[in-house]
């Protein structure tokens, strides 16, 4: 296999193949070509900018290397050392950058596995694409940066790298990728800045693979010289969650005690109410037990008076009768 460029074999060094197909390595261009005539199997790696003037004037940055370095500087490995003999989305196990990319999406972002076979790095984006996952050119922090077969520094099996970062207005991203050459470990971190020619390694990515990611995307990568600013905006994250989580917990005391006061207005009218229409009630009934006592004594006097008429009645009925017996007693004398 090619470890790099040289003057008889040109850029293109063969990549590793997915799906257990074959071995293979990227061959990362040197910066003098003199040094990969001289000693192929040690290949210059790129130093990295020390100010933020030339990191944009060069197309690619090396952050770290090895697995190792990588933890160290503060960028995340995600425990693929521990992990590169097992195979991820049917991929080839070992130092293959299909299995790194189908690992770190699966155990770091929550990717489901995909029901098919991606196949070969540059046929990822075609098969995405097929089952419905959006492939595009725009970068987005846990996407999948792919490279064509033939690209500068590519092998034709293509290439792929996950896509840790992504700069303002797309002007650079940071990936982390497996599969090099002149690297420890054969993994990186590397930046790679936006408006550079595709005949420098290395080149910008040409799709962008967006699985459906499932868990929270990770920030930044922080390196020494970062981690200081980054404690603090982290104290100062700590201090905007406290006062929200008091704020939250101020409004929801706030509604409790107007629930309460809320339901206590209503109970107390409920009472009122309860109250005013006992008081009706009672009110109608001593008015219809008055009404009826009147009509009681209304109907005691009205039968009084009916008994003294019928006793009139009767007592003059019988005194006309005493009278009239008395007097046919005398003419029969």
């Amino acid at each position: 296999m090619s470890l790099g460029r040289t003057a008889s074999s040109g850029p293109t060094a063969s990549f590793g193949r997915s799906g257990r197909n074959g071995h293979g390595r990227v061959g990362r261009l040197n910066a003098v070509a003199v040094l990969a005539i001289l000693a192929p199997t040690a290949v210059a790696v790129p130093a990295v900018a020390a100010s933020s003037s030339t990191t944009s004037s060069v197309p690619t940055i090396v952050l770290c290397g090895g697995y190792r370095g990588c933890d160290q500087a503060g960028y995340n490995s995600y425990g693929y050392s521990q992990h590169s003999r097992t195979s991820y989305w049917r991929m080839y196990a070992g130092d293959e950058c299909t299995n790194y990319v189908a690992y770190v999406e699966a155990t770091h972002f929550g990717v489901a596995t995909p029901r098919y076979l991606l196949g070969n790095a540059y046929q990822w984006p075609a098969s995405a694409r097929a089952h419905g996952v959006r492939v595009n050119k725009t970068p987005a922090v846990g996407s999948v940066a792919v490279w064509p077969g033939g690209a500068y520094g590519i092998g034709p099996d293509g290439h792929v790298a996950v896509v840790e970062k992504v700069g303002p207005h797309r002007s650079y991203i940071v990936v982390s990728q497996q599969h090099l050459l002149a690297v420890a470990n054969g993994y990186e971190w590397t930046r790679i800045n936006a408006g550079f020619s595709s005949r420098v390694w290395e080149p910008w990515p040409s799709f962008f693979i967006h699985f459906r990611l499932q868990r929270h995307l990770p920030g930044p990568p922080i390196t020494g010289l970062h981690r200081q600013r980054a404690k603090r905006r982290g104290h100062a994250q700590k201090r905007h969650r406290a006062r929200r989580h008091q704020r939250s917990r101020r409004r929801h005391t706030a509604r409790r005690h107007h629930a309460r006061r809320h339901h206590a207005r209503r109970h107390h009218a409920a009472r009122r109410h309860h109250s005013r229409n006992r008081r009706r009630a009672a009110r109608r009934h001593h008015a219809a037990r008055r009404h009826h006592s009147r009509n009681r004594r209304r109907d005691g006097a009205r039968r009084h008076r009916a008994r003294r008429r019928d006793g009139a009645r009767r007592h003059r009925h019988g005194h006309h009768a005493r009278r009239g017996r008395h007097r046919h007693r005398h003419q029969h004398r």
